[in-house]
C-alpha cells in the first residue's frame, strides 16, 4: 500500500498520474473513464516537458480530455516543477480562454494541489497568472496580437471552430496569424516548445499548414475508429496496440454509438471531427 507521501511524489514526478489527479480535482464526484489514450497523450506531453519534442500537433476527437491534459494540467504541473517558466495559453475564442483560465485557477487553488506545490500562489488579474518566483501563465486569443509577451511554451487550443472551417478567408487568416505571431513569441526559438491541439477539420486547416511547412512537427493523430493497426508508446516504455476497426474509447463511445453519431452529423463532418 502506497503512503500519502509516495502518492504525492508520484503526482509531482509522473505527468500521466497528475492528469488523472487534475480531472478528479476539477470534477469531484464524476467518475473518470480511464482509457489507454490518456496515457498516450500524456506521454507525448511529457516528452515536450522533458525537451524531447519542440513542436507537437495533437489531433483527437471531441471530448477526449486533450484540453484538460494540455491546456490546464500541463501548465500547472510544469509551473509546480519550475515556477520560473513562462507559459502562454492561446485558445480559439475568448470564452474558451476564460474557461481554461478559470479551470487552471481552480486546480492551483484546490487544497490537494496546494499541498503538492505550496509555492504556487496566484497573483495577477484574470487571464494572467503570475507567481512569486516570476513564473507566469498568460492567455491569448487566436487571431489576436501577442506582441510584447514572451514564453517558454506556447499552447494553441482549438484555433478554428467546425462551423467556420469552410471559410477560406478565415482559414488563411489563422494560418498567417500563426506564422506571424506564435513562433516569434518564444523566448528561445531553439529550446522553446509549441503545442497545437485541434480536430482535423479541413485539408487546409492549421494542422495541414504546419505539417506542410519547413519546421519538423511531431504529429499525434488518434481517430475515433482505427483505420489501420496502430502501436502507441506508453509511459514507462510499454506500448498499446489497437487493431483496425477498434474504437478509441469503447467505454465512452462504442462502435454503434459512433455509427449513430455519423448518421446524425453526416459522413463528411464525422470524418473530419472524429476520424481526423
Amino acid at each position: 500500500m502506497a503512503t500519502a507521501d509516495q502518492i504525492m511524489a508520484l503526482y509531482r514526478s509522473h505527468f500521466p498520474a497528475f492528469v488523472r489527479f487534475a480531472f478528479r480535482e476539477l470534477h469531484p464526484g464524476q467518475a473518470l473513464v480511464d482509457t489507454w489514450h490518456i496515457d498516450v497523450v500524456a506521454e507525448y506531453l511529457d516528452r515536450v516537458a522533458r525537451g524531447k519534442i519542440k513542436r507537437l500537433i495533437i489531433n483527437l476527437p471531441p471530448r477526449t480530455m486533450k484540453s484538460l491534459s494540455a491546456s490546464i494540467a500541463l501548465p500547472v504541473w510544469l509551473l509546480g516543477r519550475n515556477p520560473r517558466l513562462r507559459i502562454m495559453s492561446v485558445a480559439g475564442t475568448r470564452e474558451l480562454t476564460r474557461d481554461f483560465d478559470q479551470a487552471t485557477r481552480e486546480l492551483i487553488g484546490s487544497p490537494r494541489c496546494r499541498a503538492l506545490f505550496p509555492h504556487l500562489k496566484i497573483e495577477g488579474a484574470k487571464g494572467d497568472i503570475r507567481l512569486p518566483h516570476d513564473g507566469r501563465r498568460m492567455t491569448g486569443v487566436v487571431g489576436g496580437t501577442l506582441v510584447g509577451r514572451g514564453a517558454d511554451l506556447i499552447i494553441v487550443d482549438d484555433p478554428i471552430a467546425p462551423a467556420h472551417v469552410h471559410d477560406a478567408s478565415r482559414r488563411t487568416t489563422i494560418n498567417k496569424w500563426f506564422d506571424a505571431e506564435v513562433i516569434q513569441r518564444l523566448n528561445d526559438k531553439e529550446k522553446g516548445a509549441v503545442i497545437v491541439l485541434m480536430q482535423r477539420l479541413h485539408h487546409d486547416d492549421l494542422s495541414a499548414h504546419l505539417m506542410k511547412g519547413e519546421q519538423d512537427w511531431v504529429h499525434l493523430k488518434l481517430p475515433a475508429v482505427a483505420v489501420a493497426d496502430e502501436s502507441w508508446p506508453l509511459p514507462g516504455g510499454g506500448r498499446h496496440v489497437r487493431l483496425k476497426g477498434e474504437a478509441l474509447a469503447p467505454a465512452i463511445d462504442d462502435l454503434m454509438t459512433l455509427f449513430r453519431r455519423m448518421m446524425d452529423i453526416g459522413a463528411y463532418n464525422f470524418g473530419a471531427q472524429y476520424q481526423q
